[in-house]
């Protein structure tokens, strides 16, 4: 028993010599895995690119502030991104009477009644029209009494609230008034495809594309400029045009623009400046 006890402190003192040998030395009692582990540098974090805005709304801006100086009348323009965000804006939320405006807000719904068939495109509808011709006149060529046949049959009162229902908040269909604001979102869902089929959208943009009245916004763009529009008038009093404008490069600038005796040449102008300001020439 005492040559047990004997050798278990001999080897207990062995033990304690190499520890201290190795605190002495300035060597840490470690693993070789610890020392791996505790080298390990942090993985760095991900980079994430800055994305460039489509359009420069500073220069939009200026563009519009500077072509306002130069009107007598009255103008209300708004230039927003297809998904409606408001880039610049002139005397955004004035009313106006509609004039013809009105018929984006009939055809974007007299679409929606045919893509839920609730309602027969091909069916005779007036003046020798289907329905479907009917809601392509009405863009492209302005046509009135296809226009008012769908307006009177969807409801005013009804059509007002499903425009406040999905954000356009300052049009009346009863009494024919609107905004420049609530044009340019009624654009960014056209040009979405929101609440279209995707063969409506295609139907409702080649109206538009293709419209007949064609002396103001498309006049001051240039032929690698396609402008998708609606425009508006009554008499030389109110004169207004809505445009999808879509550059060469595939960007999309809605323009909305509700002018009292301001003209067609003063709007002509104005597409100019912004396809200026948009491409920097």
């Amino acid at each position: 028993m005492a040559v047990l006890l004997i050798l278990l402190l001999i080897i207990l003192g062995f033990v304690f010599w190499i520890v201290r040998k190795q605190l002495d030395s300035g060597r840490p009692v470690v693993t070789d895995v610890v020392e791996q582990t505790s080298t390990t540098s942090e993985p760095s974090e991900d980079v994430i690119p800055e994305t460039k805005p489509e359009f420069d709304s500073v220069a939009l801006q200026k563009t519009l502030d500077d072509w306002a100086a130069t009107i007598d009348g009255q103008a209300s323009v708004v230039l927003a991104d297809k998904d409606a965000n408001i880039l610049a804006s002139y005397n955004a939320s004035q009313q106006y009477f509609t004039a013809s405006i009105y018929k984006l807000y009939v055809a974007y719904f007299g679409y929606q009644a045919v893509d839920a068939n609730s309602v027969d495109p091909t069916e005779q509808y007036i003046n020798g029209h289907t329905r479907a011709e009917c809601l392509d006149l009405m863009i492209r060529e302005s046509d009135s009494p296809c226009a008012e046949k769908l307006w009177n049959e969807l409801g005013k009162q009804s059509q007002t609230e499903k425009l406040v229902a999905i954000g356009i908040k300052e049009t009346s269909m009863e009494g024919l008034s609107t905004t420049a604001t609530d044009a340019a979102v009624m654009l960014a869902f056209i040009v979405r495809g929101e609440g279209l089929s995707a063969e409506s959208q295609t139907a409702f943009l080649q109206s538009m594309k293709t419209q007949i009245f064609r002396d103001s916004l498309n006049v001051g763009f240039s032929d690698d400029v396609t402008v998708y529009n609606k425009i508006g008038f009554n008499g030389v009093k109110e004169y207004h045009d809505t445009a999808i404008v879509e550059f060469g490069d595939g960007r999309k600038l809605i323009v909305s623009v509700l002018t009292e005796n301001v003209g067609t040449k003063n709007i002509a102008s104005l597409g100019r400046a912004i396809k200026t300001a948009v491409n920097g020439d």
